[in-house]
């Protein structure tokens, strides 16, 4: 059985990925204070990010199953964006793990139809700090722009995390790039986003 929070192993961070012009390098931590306060299902970690893309707290006791969020913005616009989104799931072991990944990353990945066209949905493994994770990379269309004629297609990349291989909790990690952002393929993700720093520095290692 798996159940999904609607908003979105370790990660060693000597191999976070760093991008110039993106600020200067905080530090979140998630721990059991913050996801009393938020409201939200109990999951210890941390990460770093940057100043350009700051973190946008939710309001007290209302994290509808957002951990976090980070934005660049450039005025009204979002150039990019992150959101850790949670997932949690019953019955995972060595056996049934990459079915029950694989069909998390679907129904995570589906959320985003209720905001957006989706489009050109592509799952596989990828690496990001030395270790690999389920993805999904998809086109999407904001409902709003659908029948434009020149609508703005944006990119993004839904990456599953967890403390470890069979956990029963973790994060769906989905980042967002508008066409002028430095993001001009599903790949630069992982390398030229200024998201990378988020997605490559998340550390469950204070369970």
């Amino acid at each position: 059985m798996i159940c999904l929070l609607i908003a979105a192993s370790c990660t060693d961070k000597s191999q976070k990925v760093t991008v110039e012009g993106c600020g200067e390098e905080k530090t979140l931590i998630i721990d059991e204070a913050y996801t009393n306060k938020y409201g939200l299902e109990p999951l210890n970690f941390t990460l770093s990010y940057y100043s350009n893309v700051p973190h946008e707290l939710p309001e007290d006791g209302k994290g509808y199953g957002t951990y976090a969020k980070f934005a660049q913005r450039d005025g009204d616009q979002v150039i990019e964006e992150v959101r850790l989104n949670s997932w949690s799931a019953t019955g995972m072991n060595a056996d049934n793990k990459d079915k029950m990944m694989k069909d998390i990353l679907k129904n995570t990945t589906g959320i985003l139809e209720f905001m957006y066209e989706v489009q050109d949905v592509k799952e596989s493994k990828k690496t990001i700090a030395g270790k690999e994770y389920w993805v999904a990379d998809a086109v999407v269309i904001e409902k709003s722009e659908a029948k434009s004629d020149n609508p703005t297609k944006y990119l993004v990349r839904n990456t599953l995390m967890a403390p470890s291989d069979t956990a029963s909790r973790g994060l769906a990690v989905v980042q967002r790039a508008h066409p002028d952002s430095n993001v001009k393929s599903h790949d630069d993700f992982y390398r030229n986003a200024c998201t990378a720093m988020v997605v490559s520095t998340i550390d469950f290692s204070i369970q």
